[in-house]
C-alpha cells in the first residue's frame, strides 16, 4: 500500500478516507461497511467526480466538494461527502489543505476502483488519509467462491457448471460477473441457475455493458454511469448481431435507442393491472421472466419512473429534430437526468 494509514471497517470514521478496490462492486460493498457504524446519524452525500469536473461555473470538482464539507452544522448531524472516482483530490492543493485541517464533524471519502495489479492510489507522503482497499479474488477458485457469495446475498444458487459457463461467457471482470448474477437471480426467481439460463441471458457483450449502465442509473450513480460509457467509447461496444463500434459518437448512437427502449418497456409493465401487463408483454414479445425482471426495476424506480419517462421522451424528440445536440452530448445529459435523485 502506497502511503496512508490502514483503516479497518467498523472503526470510527476518519476525516479523510480513501476506499475502494479492483471492481466497483467491491468498492460499494466496502463503502457500505465503512458507513454502517454511522447508521442514520449522519448526512451522506454521494458526488460523481466525472460530472462535477465539467461544472466550470462552480469552479470544478475540488471547490464543489469543499463547499459541501464546509457547510456542516457544528451542532447537527455529521456530514459525509463521498466522491466517486475523485482520486485527483489527493493531489489538489485546496483539498489537501482541507485534509490537513478538516472541518469538525465533516468527513471526506474518496471512492475509487483500480486493477488489482496496480493496487490502491498512492497517498502523498505525510497527508493524513486513511486507506481501506479490497483487491478481490486472485485465483479461479476465489472467483468461484466470490460468485457463490454474491448469489447467496441475493437468495439464489447456481450449479457449478452454470458458474463455469458464466465465467467463460462474461470474462474475468467482477463488475460484469456481478451484474450477470443480479440478472440471473431475478430471472430464475429462486430456482437453481443452470447452464441454459447463462446461455440465454449472458451471451452478448452489448447486453452486459448495457446492464452495467442501467444498474448504475437505477442506483443514482451518475459518475459510474458516465464512466461505463467512457470505457465503451475507448474499448469498443460489441453490438447485438456482431460488429463493434468505437468512439463517443458511435457508442451514443448505439446506446440511445437501447436506453429509450428499456424505459418504455419498464413503463409498460409497471401497471398493477395484470391484463394491461399481459397485453404489453405480448406487444413487445417479452417472456414472463423478463417481465418480472422489468417490474422489479419499476418498483425500484417508484415515483422516479414518471420523470424517467419524461426525460426519455424529451431525449427522443431532440434526437429526431437534430441540430441542437450531438448524440454523445444528448446521451450524457440524459444519463445525468436519469441518475439524479
Amino acid at each position: 500500500m502506497s502511503g496512508g494509514i490502514q483503516f479497518t471497517p467498523g472503526s470510527p470514521l476518519p476525516p479523510a478516507l480513501l476506499v475502494g478496490g479492483s471492481a466497483r462492486c467491491l468498492q460499494e460493498e466496502l463503502l457500505a461497511k465503512c458507513l454502517a457504524p454511522l447508521g442514520k446519524d449522519a448526512e451522506v452525500e454521494r458526488l460523481p467526480a466525472a460530472a462535477l469536473q465539467k461544472e466550470k461555473d462552480e469552479g470544478g470538482l475540488a471547490p464543489i466538494v469543499l463547499r459541501r464539507l464546509a457547510s456542516v452544522s457544528l451542532f447537527g448531524a455529521r456530514r459525509v461527502v463521498v466522491v466517486i472516482g475523485g482520486q485527483e483530490l489527493l493531489r489538489d492543493k485546496q483539498s489537501k489543505a482541507w485534509i490537513e485541517r478538516p472541518t469538525p464533524r465533516a468527513h471526506l471519502i474518496i471512492a475509487a476502483t483500480r486493477p488489482a495489479k496496480d493496487g490502491p492510489y498512492a497517498v502523498p507522503a505525510g497527508l493524513p488519509v486513511a486507506v481501506c482497499w479490497e483487491t478481490g479474488p486472485q485465483s479461479p477458485g476465489e472467483v468461484e467462491r466470490f460468485l457463490e457469495r454474491r448469489l447467496a446475498l441475493r437468495g439464489a444458487k447456481a450449479s457449478r457448471a452454470a458458474i463455469a459457463a458464466l465465467v467463460e461467457q462474461a470474462g474475468g471482470s467482477l463488475d460484469v460477473l456481478d451484474g450477470e448474477i443480479e440478472k440471473l437471480s431475478l430471472y430464475r426467481l429462486g430456482e437453481t441457475i443452470e447452464v441454459a439460463d447463462v446461455e440465454a441471458l449472458c451471451g452478448h457483450t452489448a447486453g452486459r455493458d448495457f446492464d452495467r449502465l442501467w444498474q448504475a442509473l437505477l442506483a443514482g450513480r451518475a459518475g459510474e454511469a458516465l464512466a461505463v460509457v467512457q470505457a465503451m467509447a475507448v474499448e469498443g461496444l460489441l453490438l447485438f448481431g456482431g460488429g463493434r463500434v468505437f468512439g463517443a459518437a458511435a457508442v451514443a448512437n448505439a446506446l440511445l435507442p437501447m436506453l429509450l427502449a428499456r424505459v418504455r418497456r419498464v413503463a409498460a409493465v409497471a401497471s398493477p393491472n395484470e391484463k394491461l401487463v399481459a397485453a404489453a408483454a405480448a406487444a413487445f414479445g417479452m417472456k414472463p421472466g423478463y417481465v418480472h425482471f422489468l417490474q422489479r426495476d419499476a418498483r425500484a424506480l417508484g415515483p422516479r419512473l414518471l420523470r424517467w419517462q419524461a426525460a426519455a421522451i424529451g431525449a427522443e424528440v431532440q434526437q429526431k429534430r437534430g441540430g441542437a445536440r450531438e448524440d454523445d452530448e444528448l446521451l450524457e445529459h440524459l444519463l445525468l437526468e436519469l441518475a439524479a435523485r
